[in-house]
This record gives C-alpha cells, sequence and structure tokens, in this order.
C-alpha cells in the first residue's frame, strides 16, 4: 500500500474526516435514517438517499453522507456549473450497495463522489458497479454527460461484469485516488470506450485491469508501485506504454 492509501485510510480507521472549512449554508445531509419526503437535507432532517439530494441542491453544495449501508440505485444526475460534492462524512464509513448497478450517471454534469465504500451486495448481483455514460444527448452533441469525478472511494466486488464502465460519449471524466479489487469474471476492473477526455490515475491497487477503445485492448497491468496516470483524449485502436509509465491511447 503506497502513502497516500496508507494515510487515507488511517485517517478511516481513527473515524477522521476528510471534510474542513465547508460553509454551513452550502451544506446539506443524507442518512440511513433520513426521510426523501419530509426531510429538508438539514442534520437534523437529512435525507435517506444521494438522489433525492441531487434533485434538490443549489449549484456549489456539498452533500454529506452519514456513516451506514444505504441500498438501492444512486442516480447522479442534474447540470451543476460550478460542481456539488457529494461526500461520505467518515471515509469509507458511508456504504452504497445494490444487487445491480449501484451508481449511474447518464445525466449528470458537475458531481464528484467522493470517499464511498461502493460494491454488489453479495453473489448473484448483475450489471457493473458504476456506470456513467451519455444520455443528455447524441454522441458528438453539446450537451453530454461530463465534468465527473469519482475520488478517493473503495470500488470492489463486482459478481458479473465490469466495477467501473465509462462510454458512449461521456466526456471529462477523472478517476484518482480509488481503491479497486474482487472483479469476477472476464471483465474488467475499469472499461472505457466510444468517448474522449478521460484521466485516471493515483490508482491504490495491486493491478488494475483496464479495457479501452475499439477494438477493445487490455493494456499491460497497472500497478500502485508508481503514480498511475492515464490521459483518454481519443478513440482510438490500441494501448501502448509511454516513457514516462504512463499509459497512452
Amino acid at each position: 500500500m503506497n502513502r497516500w492509501c496508507s494515510a487515507v485510510f488511517g485517517a478511516a480507521l481513527m473515524g477522521g474526516s476528510m471534510v474542513s472549512g465547508v460553509s454551513s449554508a452550502q451544506t446539506f445531509y443524507v442518512a440511513t435514517d433520513g426521510d426523501d419526503g419530509s426531510g429538508d437535507g438539514s442534520i437534523g432532517a437529512p435525507w435517506a438517499t444521494i438522489t433525492r439530494a441531487l434533485d434538490t441542491v443549489a449549484d456549489a453544495s456539498t452533500i454529506l453522507v452519514r456513516h451506514g449501508t444505504y441500498f438501492g440505485r444512486v442516480r447522479l444526475r442534474g447540470t451543476f456549473a460550478n460542481g456539488v460534492t457529494v461526500r461520505s462524512e467518515i471515509p469509507y464509513q458511508a456504504r452504497l450497495r445494490y444487487h445491480a448497478t449501484v451508481v449511474t450517471c447518464f445525466y449528470g454534469r458537475g458531481i464528484t463522489l467522493e470517499g464511498f465504500d461502493i460494491a454488489h451486495d453479495g453473489p448473484g448481483a448483475s450489471g457493473l458497479v458504476i456506470q456513467v455514460q451519455n444520455l443528455l444527448d447524441e454522441p458528438g452533441g453539446s450537451d453530454f454527460v461530463g465534468r465527473i469525478t469519482f475520488r478517493d472511494n473503495v470500488l470492489h466486488d463486482s459478481f458479473n461484469n465490469d466495477i467501473l464502465k465509462i462510454n458512449n460519449g461521456a466526456g471529462d471524466i477523472t478517476v484518482e485516488g480509488n481503491l479497486f479489487y474482487n472483479q469476477t469474471g472476464s471483465d474488467e476492473h475499469i472499461d472505457v470506450n466510444s468517448l474522449t477526455d478521460v484521466t485516471i490515475q493515483d490508482m491504490c491497487s495491486s493491478t488494475i485491469l483496464l479495457e479501452a477503445a475499439a477494438p477493445m485492448a487490455m493494456t499491460p497491468a497497472l500497478t500502485s508501485s508508481s503514480r498511475t496516470a492515464m490521459a483518454v483524449t481519443t478513440q482510438t485502436s490500441g494501448a501502448s506504454a509511454s516513457p514516462s509509465g504512463a499509459t497512452s491511447f
């Protein structure tokens, strides 16, 4: 485990929070005992789901998700010019689980998901763990799913498919500082295709299996022994290792 992993996981074990200096006027809450109907997102009356929070908050807000296990699909949607951050209040103590795709982002712009433990809920679960694809507009259109960031999450236990799939016209996607493990079957930890402008960096794992471009080509294994960085700017037909140790497409 590299120094970044050690520091972050140490903070999680001590119950520390990555949150600092957040204005209370722009902070809203989700909790396992919250209510999407009667809640107002305050600390005393939180919502029950991240989806409800995103459907309600204003641009530039922070949504803190309290510790506990949340069952059901999380839909990252809404357009936020300045960006909205959805963060586990205590790193990795907010656990997202579902028996199918856990997190989808088909209609979102300007959303960051940070500090969660995300996985299928057990054997027999179907679909991906996370999928990002553009359903806002036709591929190549001006309105597309983008400015989406997955940061410092633990992504694991896909029983039937990829852990993370990003495809079909999405763009400007960042995947950084995440830990991937326990992907079952012949698919990958990360599958990237039919899109532009994706950065994948600082992975915290012994090995990352990545599939990218068309036709699908497996890259060399990516390890955490050094900073892993990739910039996917165009769809191409293969992958090669650059002198810097990054993987180029």
